[in-house]
């Protein structure tokens, strides 16, 4: 998502404190409003950050904070996307030949989501001959089966096990809960729980299940 990755490069450069260049000179490291630290070394010929960016220019007065110039853009390592991650994820790669025959891959490369993918076990409902009906005779029904299984909009376990229920985008209401043996699940899906959650994309939230939502 190459929105989500400006986002992550320009967030890696502002810092959530005004710093001057003497109390900046003063620490090893910073951490930016990307989440990602960067390295403060002090030089005879000044300081640089992650070793090789020179600062250039500094206490540049703003009327909200400082500014200091830096003679080269920071990159920062960039999160995958929503799609790189499950097309990373061996557990997931019944999801991610699904989504591509449905046309959503680039969908969920644009744009701010949370989604909650089912292992291959957990599709193994969806078995390949009734897919494969599926995308013959009804394939509007399949992609809204798999919209069940998007949010738009990053909302984390703690969110919603907080309370939060989000309605995704074919229109089901998700919320999580934490069962008796300490599993967290999908408060309205029976017998479905959370595998991993919070994995962190470039453009969202990945929550894996171990169930489909039908």
């Amino acid at each position: 998502d190459p929105t989500g990755a400006l986002t992550q490069i320009l967030t890696y450069h502002v810092l959530d404190e005004s710093l001057n260049a003497d109390e900046l000179s003063a620490k090893e490291s910073v951490v930016t409003l990307q989440g990602q630290e960067i390295s403060v070394t002090v030089t005879d010929s000044g300081v640089l950050l992650n070793d090789t960016i020179r600062i250039s220019a500094t206490n540049i007065e703003a009327s909200n904070g400082i500014v200091h110039v830096i003679d080269t853009v920071l990159i920062p390592e960039l999160a995958p996307s929503i799609p790189e991650i499950v097309s990373s994820n061996p557990d997931l790669s019944r999801l991610n030949s699904l989504l591509e025959r449905a046309g959503l891959t680039d969908v969920l490369a644009e744009g701010e989501y949370t989604l909650f993918a089912p292992t291959n076990s957990g599709l193994a409902v969806l078995a390949e001959p009734i897919v494969n009906l599926l995308f013959r005779f009804a394939p509007q029904f399949l992609t809204n089966v798999l919209l069940n299984h998007v949010a738009e909009g990053r909302f984390d376990a703690a969110t919603l096990l907080a309370g939060e229920t989000v309605t995704t985008l074919g229109g089901r209401q998700i919320s999580l809960s934490t069962n008796a043996d300490g599993t967290v699940g999908v408060g309205n899906a029976l017998n479905t729980t959370v595998v991993e959650a919070d994995i962190e994309s470039s453009n969202g939230l990945v929550h894996v299940i171990d169930q489909v939502l039908l």
